[in-house]
């Protein structure tokens, strides 16, 4: 995680790298907040205006 940089860096065992800026995890339709799906289906809007997205913790949470 960049801070300064504001971006999530993903790194591959075979020594691909991904930069993510924080504000596209953030406005992407797959993201599973309700900001973004809404509450129920058909609600989904993209969100806009996100640049001061910051990333406090980051947890495992599967594989």
């Amino acid at each position: 995680m960049h801070s300064k940089t504001r971006a999530l860096e993903l790194q591959y065992p075979n020594d691909q790298t991904y930069r993510i800026p924080f504000e596209l995890l953030r406005v992407y339709l797959y993201s599973p907040s309700a900001e973004v799906q809404g509450h129920s289906p058909g609600q989904e809007t993209l969100q806009t205006g996100k640049r001061d997205v910051l990333i406090i913790a980051i947890e495992r949470v599967s594989h």
